[in-house]
């Protein structure tokens, strides 16, 4: 029970006990009262229980008011922290979304620059180590110091009879020998272009693009020709 209220019940006692202590010793002169009078008589001793109860309901409707008041007040605050921390939490998800979404490049990257480099490994390379020359024939040595390769094929439409000994399969670190037979009585002119077409172990179809700038001599023109065809 509240204070106000314990204290209205106590005030109260006390002012029945003085009317009735009142009533008590004033009771030959009040007894013999008309109905009027004694309408009068509670009328003055109600009143001011009333207006006391009055006063005290207003300080009570008082203390409720700023009861709800802070309430409303702290609810308010929860209210902002709750938006602060929403917010906050919108920014870390925003933060972890870019970050998923860079790791996710980086990965990415990742996949392709070892992809990349498989594929390069994959590849043969292929280095012109000695041969011979006749007035029509020339025969040069190529070996592959790359990545095995197999479903060889010598690519070449040119003035010239150009063939390539190296077998269906060409292994890391095996032979073959290039032959380029003169078809006609004029010289045989440089540069004379090729390609050499295989399959890498990865299952891929490839090709290199060769160039014979002069007798015996075998260059590779672009090894990224090989990894992006």
């Amino acid at each position: 029970m509240k204070f106000l209220t314990k204290l209205g019940l106590l005030m109260s006692g006390l002012w029945l006990v003085a009317v009735s202590a009142v009533v008590g010793t004033s009771w030959p002169d009040i007894g013999c009262l008309g109905l009027n009078e004694w309408g009068d008589f509670l009328a003055g001793v109600s009143a001011p229980l009333a207006l006391f109860w009055l006063v005290i309901g207003y300080f009570q409707q008082g203390q409720e008011l700023q009861l709800n008041t802070d309430a409303l007040r702290a609810q308010q605050e929860e209210l902002r922290r709750q938006v602060e921390e929403t917010a906050l939490l919108a920014q870390n998800a925003e933060r972890q979304a870019a970050a998923t979404e860079a790791l996710a490049e980086l990965n990415e990257s990742e996949q392709r620059a070892r992809s990349q480099k498989e594929t390069l490994a994959s590849l043969p390379r292929i280095l012109a180590e000695g041969g011979s020359l006749t007035s029509s024939l020339i025969k040069t040595d190529l070996v592959n110091r790359g990545g095995e390769v197999s479903e060889v094929k010598l690519i070449y439409d040119g003035p010239y009879d150009l063939r390539l000994s190296s077998g269906p399969n060409w292994q890391e670190g095996q032979r073959a020998l290039l032959v380029l037979k003169q078809t006609s009585r004029d010289p045989i002119t440089y540069p004379i272009d090729f390609a050499i077409a295989f399959t890498t172990r990865l299952g891929e179809s490839r090709k290199v693009l060769l160039r014979m700038p002069k007798a015996h001599v075998v260059v590779e023109i672009d090894r990224s020709q090989a990894a992006d065809d």
